[in-house]
């Protein structure tokens, strides 16, 4: 990931620099994900592009200046953390249907 600023970090994922490793210990995200095609990323890293994906409206494409990934890695990145947050916190994501 490139260097951010605190007000591009804010304006990008919704949180600042010291929210975010609180964020991830919150949401117990894993040191490492591993994809289905073999694409590893940090928790950090799928963390930050999963916010980036949803806090504001972009396509994977605007995505790889930031992250330095392939559309095919961020692809899959995005729907292994997708998926882990739906699967051990879908209790309450359904509440807010």
């Amino acid at each position: 990931m490139t260097r951010v600023t605190d007000e591009e970090r804010k304006a990008e994922f919704r949180f600042g620099l010291a929210e975010l490793p609180l964020s991830a210990k919150v949401l117990a995200i894993p040191d490492t994900f591993v994809c289905r095609n073999g694409t590893v990323a940090t928790g950090m890293e799928g963390l930050c592009i999963l916010l980036r994906r949803f806090a504001y409206p972009c396509r994977l494409s605007d995505l790889i200046p930031r992250f330095g990934r392939s559309l095919l890695e961020l692809s899959e990145i995005t729907s292994e953390v997708s998926s882990y947050t739906f699967v051990n916190y879908e209790y309450t994501l359904q509440s807010l249907n």
